[in-house]
């Protein structure tokens, strides 16, 4: 057994590392890995796929290309049945662009059902920058529970939310970034937005689903921050606070992806896991929010160290509810790879598995979103930085990449590969 590399990217830019949807299951064999990269001195958005469970990856298909060098300005990635009940089977990438002509965001989308077809490139809106220098720039894509992609751009103080009704072909601007964040609720403070993930929404409103908003802001100006869970309102066309998921919090690393959000099939509920600084490292705290009104949550704190977490991605199990929780962890440039289990919707989370070889510069976790042609199948993918690859592995007893565990369908506990894999 030995590790398999999925690609060896030219350069692998650092804004790969602000999200975690660049994995897509669309059975338990077929998998597409989304990437950006710079090749022959243009800067390119480009995929490989397996169609045998990660044991061989094919040659990189570029979707775009740069007009430059200059990074892509975030990337965000959506599988059509990743929300509820949509038969379809396209992916939608989405992403903004700082130097291209003229420079914007843009959407592609690829059909699975049709060879891999992939459509022009569609307008999502040409008239303002992504900002280059991007710390503060987020961006968040989804497709609602009927069909209406939506798209949202947070820039500093700008809040920018867009919806297509006809699959991405054309786009309409709902929120202008003049009203910024205070025009999407009074009660959210205006300040820059770190990190935000749209998710499908517990209902549908009137001609369109209502999706869900997960964005954290600055508090303060001591850089402590706030996790609000936010309800698209179809009658007032703004963002309402549903709950105040957490607040205060300290979180001094704000480049590298540090919250993870995902709406469970079944219940629609919203499981949020993210990090906070404390005790010389930081945590990993975890809420649960059964429906959009919800008064309480939930907060474990389930993982304390002197040492650092970074990068967690979900995933919740579609026959039994299960969540699964993936994570770096260690001092950066020697870290290892973590995953965790709950039972119970993140009230109690199992102790982490550990299941890279030796220690890395690992950075770049992803995982996909879970829909019922992979249901209890958990798959994760990392970037080494010390090799300079993204991995996966051909069912090593010790893997070193693309990470598959079966969940549990009739009552036989998962067990770590570092162990076997009785599946």
């Amino acid at each position: 057994m030995a590790d398999i590399t999925v690609v060896t990217p030219v350069v692998a830019q650092d804004q790969q590392d602000c999200w975690n949807r660049g994995l897509v299951a669309t059975s338990e064999l077929v998998m597409y890995f989304f990437w950006t990269d710079v090749v022959g001195g243009f800067a390119v958005i480009r995929y490989v796929k397996t169609t045998d469970g990660g044991a061989t990856w094919g040659a990189a298909i570029t979707i775009h290309t740069h007009a430059s060098a200059v990074e892509i300005i975030r990337m965000d990635v959506w599988y059509d049945r990743w929300t509820p009940n949509l038969p379809s089977d396209k992916i939608h990438i989405a992403f903004g662009t700082a130097t291209d002509v003229p420079f914007g965001f843009y959407h592609y989308t690829i059909d699975t059902a049709d060879s891999d077809n992939l459509s022009s490139k569609h307008t999502i809106d040409a008239t303002i920058q992504p900002v280059i220098v991007n710390l503060f720039h987020q961006i968040s894509f989804v497709k609602d529970r009927v069909s209406a992609l939506w798209f949202v751009v947070a820039s500093g103080l700008e809040f920018f939310l867009y919806r297509s009704l006809d699959d991405g072909l054309t786009w309409t601007k709902v929120i202008d970034g003049a009203d910024s964040l205070t025009g999407v609720s009074e009660e959210v403070h205006p300040f820059f937005t770190r990190q935000m993930t749209l998710l499908p929404g517990f209902t549908t409103g009137i001609g369109f689903g209502v999706p869900l908003l997960v964005v954290r802001t600055f508090d303060d100006g001591n850089n402590e921050r706030e996790i609000l869970l936010l309800e698209w309102n179809p009658d007032t066309l703004v963002f309402d606070k549903t709950a105040t998921v957490a607040n205060e919090i300290d979180i001094t690393d704000s480049i590298t992806s540090s919250m993870s959000a995902i709406q469970r099939e079944g219940d629609l509920a919203v499981i949020i896991v993210w990090k906070v600084d404390a005790f010389g490292g930081n945590s990993l705290l975890s809420a649960y929010l059964p429906n959009a009104t919800e008064s309480t949550v939930n907060l474990v704190e389930f993982a304390v160290n002197t040492i650092f977490f970074r990068s967690p991605v979900l995933y919740a199990d579609l026959v039994n509810g299960d969540v699964y929780l993936g994570y770096i962890k260690g001092v950066e440039g020697s870290e290892d790879i973590f995953w965790r289990r709950s039972v119970n919707s993140g009230f109690n989370w199992e102790d982490p598995i550990q299941f890279n070889v030796s220690t890395a510069d690992y950075k770049f976790l992803f995982a996909p979103y879970s829909n019922f042609d992979v249901e209890g199948l958990f798959t994760l993918a990392y970037y080494n930085a010390d090799t300079d690859v993204f991995l996966t592995d051909d069912n090593a007893p010790v893997p070193t990449g693309l990470f598959t565990v079966r969940t549990p369908t009739s009552g036989q506990e998962p067990v770590s590969c570092l162990t076997g894999n009785p599946f």
